[in-house]
């Protein structure tokens, strides 16, 4: 017993030490790379919620094994349910830190307030602090978390919108990028008809992905009793081919010639994965006919986890660049502003503080992006699970509820959507290129 004690001890102060260290070094990142402080920071900030959300999966599996050996947790560690349990005190102690970080800096505008100092800096104290917060969930009782999982069903609703804001700012800004190096900015001499082929492809691909898809469910969903998946997936498919045919009719490219089919084909396949992450969430008819897994988690499991992973890597790394922008685009080293305008640097310059007259992104909505995230994770790691507070057994998925919370994202992307295509022509005197 005095050895266990010994070694959890000893456990934390190598934690605190290396946490410490690693502090330092983020601490020195933005000077020691050409890169702005800002983006060093929102880095570090991406880079320490996916390590923990790392942990987080391996701890669903290996939960039990390594806490049944810690004194007065393991007593709250069931076989059954500790890696779900596990999962939750990770994503909360994030959700709180971040929300935390979010409340504290409401109304950030530059690094001139001294409030700036927490978001940008103190990483050998906010670290720690995370760590801490991890090891503190471990005492609370399993009870709290059986509810919080059902606020972090919420919490991963509101992730999923975020996620969706994102996905139609890096369509459009995706689109942009390659027709105005197709067009060569109206110059015939400067055209590259390369990246108009490479447009067709990418824009074929994703609406033949998403058709097969398609096909996928209405063969494996829509069997015997299960016809409210064929409604399900032909309602949604046919608002895709509505709003991609709206898209490119010749009222709205007069006045959004923005809008295309690469943005509807991304659209597209957003709304099809979580028609069938719905789908597989549904308690009757959500399960495949075939299971390759030899394990505990089955096939439809690890589909959801593989897909539902890539999109929150990719969202969560999108939001470190994009989510709360402030309208501040300098985030160029001043090095090569100089180098473009011809000047030299003296050691004033060479200050990469970017933020002192305003900062590039809204800190508090930063934060708040990355606290339902950790929600979004919680959720996607135990497969939208929750635990019954009577027989601590977990259920597989919580049901009609994130059936429901999914499905309602895909309608919202279709009024999002809709809006971005049509709204120029609604209102043609706003400028919607700023």
């Amino acid at each position: 017993f005095f050895l266990h004690r010994m070694g959890i001890v000893l456990s934390c102060c190598t934690a605190l030490a290396c946490s410490c260290c690693v502090g330092l070094s983020c601490q020195c990142l933005g000077y020691g790379m050409t890169v702005t402080k800002s983006i060093a920071t929102r880095v570090v900030y991406t880079i320490t919620f996916l390590s923990l959300s790392i942990l987080a999966w391996v701890m669903s599996f290996y939960a039990y094994d390594v806490l049944s050996w810690i004194p007065y947790i393991n007593n709250s560690c069931e076989e059954t349910t500790c890696g779900t349990f596990t999962v939750y005190r990770i994503s909360f102690s994030l959700f709180v830190y971040h929300m935390l970080l979010s409340l504290f800096l409401i109304g950030v505008s530059n690094t001139k307030d001294i409030r700036a100092k927490l978001n940008d800096g103190w990483w050998p104290l906010k670290i720690p602090f995370l760590l801490l917060l991890v090891v503190a969930a471990f005492f609370i009782p399993n009870i709290f978390f059986t509810y919080y999982a059902w606020g972090a069903i919420i919490g991963a609703g509101f992730f999923i919108l975020v996620q969706l804001v994102l996905l139609v700012d890096f369509a459009y800004s995706w689109s942009e990028s390659w027709v105005d190096k197709w067009q060569g900015n109206g110059l015939e001499e400067n055209e590259n008809k390369s990246y108009l082929y490479a447009l067709l492809a990418c824009t074929g691909f994703l609406f033949l992905l998403s058709a097969g898809f398609d096909v996928f469910m209405y063969s494996l969903f829509c069997r015997g009793d299960c016809w409210w998946n064929a409604l399900v997936i032909t309602g949604i498919l046919l608002m895709c081919i509505a709003l991609s045919v709206c898209s490119v009719i010749p009222q709205v490219q007069e006045y959004n010639p923005r809008a295309g089919l690469l943005q509807a084909s991304i659209f597209t396949v957003y709304c099809t994965y979580y028609t069938y992450s719905a789908i597989l969430s549904e308690p009757t008819c959500g399960s495949l006919p075939f299971d390759w897994s030899t394990g505990s988690t089955t096939t439809a499991d690890w589909l959801s986890l593989i897909f539902g992973g890539m999109f929150t890597i990719i969202s969560v790394v999108y939001a470190s660049l994009r989510v709360g922008h402030a309208g501040n685009n300098s985030n160029e080293s001043p090095e090569l502003l100089a180098e473009e305008k011809g000047e030299e640097l003296d050691e004033e310059d060479l200050d990469l503080d970017d933020e002192k007259e305003m900062t590039s992104y809204s800190y508090s909505l930063f934060h708040l992006a990355f606290a339902l995230g950790a929600m979004y994770i919680g959720m996607l790691l135990t497969n939208w699970s929750v635990i019954t507070g009577e027989t601590d057994t977990a259920e597989t998925d919580s049901g009609w509820v994130s059936v429901s919370v999914k499905l309602a994202s895909c309608v919202f992307a279709g009024v999002l959507y809709t809006w971005t295509v049509f709204a120029p022509l609604i209102l043609p005197n706003r400028d919607w290129d700023v």
